[in-house]
This record gives C-alpha cells, structure tokens and sequence, in this order.
C-alpha cells in the first residue's frame, strides 16, 4: 500500500515538474500547425516576426458585417488569418472583429474611408440589396491606415505587413508612374492603375519622361515607351535602376490596331526595349495569344455595303 502511495506521488511530482518545464520551454519555443490543404494560413517568416520591428501595439480592427459573413467563407479566412498574425505577434498586435451596424459605428467607419458594397440577398423568396462591409482599420499609435474593402486572401499578407511597416517607420510608401507613350496621360489612360495603388496604401507619383527619378521610390512602375522614350528619358531609367530602384515595366514590341481593318505591324524600338534585353527581359516581336480573351471581335465592311461583326 505504501509502495502504491510512494508511486503516486513520484508520479504527480514528475507531471507537475513536467508541466512548470513545458511553461518555462513555452516563453523561448513556441509553434503554430497549419493543417489546410493549400496552407490558407501559413504567414512568412517576415510577417513571424515582424513583432521584433514594433516598440509598441498595432491594433487591427477588421469590420466586418454579421450578413456578409453568414452568406460567404471569404470573410472568415481573413479573421483567421488576421488571428494568426495576432498569435505570433506575442501581443504586439491586436486583433479585433466587430460589425459596424451592430456596433453603431457606421459613421465612423465611413468617415475613416472604409466602403460600403451592395450585395443582392435573398430572404424568403424575396430578393433583396444589402449594404456589408469588409474593411481593414490598422492603427499604431496616433497613426491609421485603411484598407476600404478586402474579400481575398491573395495579397492580404503582403498587405498587411508593408501597411504596419510603414505606420510604425512613420515613411509613406511611394509609387512613381512614368506614362511613356506619346498621347496618353496618367489620368485619361492609366486612372485605375493609380486608384489601385493608392488603395494599396502608396502615394502615386507622376514620373514625367527625362525627369530625374526619385531616389527614394519604393516602385516605379513604366507604362509603354517603345517608340516614345528618347535616350534621355532611359538614361534617367537606366540610372534609377543602376542605383538599385524597383521597377515595372508594361511595354509590347508589336502594335495591334483595330481602327477599321485590324493590323499589326512590329514598333520602332527606340532603345527601351534594347535597355530590357540588356537587363535580360527581351520583348519578343510577335503577338501573344490570351487565353481569357480567345474570341476577338471586329468589324468588317462588306462589299454590299453592310457591316459584318
């Protein structure tokens, strides 16, 4: 009987020693399993240990609506994730999730920036609009930054971690835009692309052509050029580049017109596709088929005098 009592307490002993051990252990060694198949919530080991880069607590308030996250997964992917960077922040970062009607905070969030979408609903057998929300509010500090409407995890880390960067190093990320074809403008031509942009949280620059470029520029992103941009205007690329600035470029080698009779014709190259090849990009002279955009339509006069799409 003794020798069972004498057991019993080596035993409680043991796990009770065990257990302080595994808290001691839990302070330096500590890990997350991500068992979805495609790995939805494995965040990088920047985004790990982005915690080290903090002094003090970002706070992330995800507001979400209660409707939109009955009808779709979508929303709640994203909590989980946001809860993710949470976990491995070790308290650094705070996060919050809470639905705007409910909460009565729907000015608020408006006045923020944060965009209200219409969805169509259906309650019994009646079809309905419904304005929900999806929005992201990161503050740090007496700084916030918003992402007005999000319903994807494709670039939600990257989102996150260069937003929080940027609130904690006090910087504004900057985006230059450099339009190089001759007749086209960053406002009539290339809006959308500055509108995304600035929903991603940079400040857009325009880049005129021959301008010196910015040191500074977080990306420049160049629009066309072939037959534009003078060797002026790829010297200043050129040395941007040289000088270790990030670029994108959408260039083409042929010119496709579908004015009247659809035509193709190769394009001038006026260096700047020379100066690509040269970084090893090379641009090939022929047409790239789009599997999105395999039917084509056109017009074509008849010799009766009809027109034929």
């Amino acid at each position: 009987m003794n020798t069972h009592k004498r057991d019993i307490t080596i035993i409680t002993v043991l796990s009770i020693s065990a257990i302080v051990l595994a808290l001691l252990l839990s302070r330096h060694l500590w890990f997350r399993l991500d068992l979805t198949r495609n790995h939805l919530y494995t965040i990088s080991a920047v985004s790990r240990n982005l915690r080290n880069e903090i002094p003090d607590q970002v706070r992330i308030t995800y507001y979400l609506s209660d409707k939109l996250a009955a009808m779709h997964p979508v929303p709640r992917e994203i909590a989980d994730m946001l809860r993710e960077y949470a976990a491995y922040s070790r308290g650094k970062i705070t996060v919050t999730v809470r639905d705007p009607v409910k909460a009565k905070l729907t000015d608020a969030v408006d006045a923020l920036g944060v965009q209200a979408q219409q969805i169509q609903t259906e309650e019994r057998n009646e079809m309905n609009f419904a304005l929900v929300y999806s929005a992201l509010v990161i503050e740090y500090l007496d700084k916030t930054d918003v992402v007005p409407w999000i319903f994807s995890l494709e670039t939600l880390e990257y989102d996150l971690t260069s937003r929080i960067r940027t609130l904690v190093r006090g910087t504004q990320r900057e985006a230059g835009i450099l339009v190089g074809d001759a007749g086209k403008t960053l406002e009539n031509n290339y809006r959308h692309a500055g509108d995304i942009l600035t929903q991603a949280g940079f400040r857009v620059r325009p880049v005129a052509a021959g301008e010196e470029i910015p040191g500074g520029l977080s990306l420049l992103l160049v629009f066309g050029g072939t037959e534009s941009l003078d060797h002026w205007a790829l010297y200043r690329i050129d040395h941007y580049l040289r000088s270790g600035g990030k670029a994108f470029f959408a260039v083409e080698a042929v010119l496709a017109e579908f004015q009247g009779q659809p035509a193709a014709r190769a394009m001038d190259d006026q260096g700047l596709l020379a100066m690509l090849s040269r970084y090893g990009a090379t641009v090939q002279p022929e047409l790239t088929l789009d599997r999105s955009a395999l039917m084509l339509q056109y017009q074509r006069s008849m010799p009766n005098g009809t027109v034929q799409h």
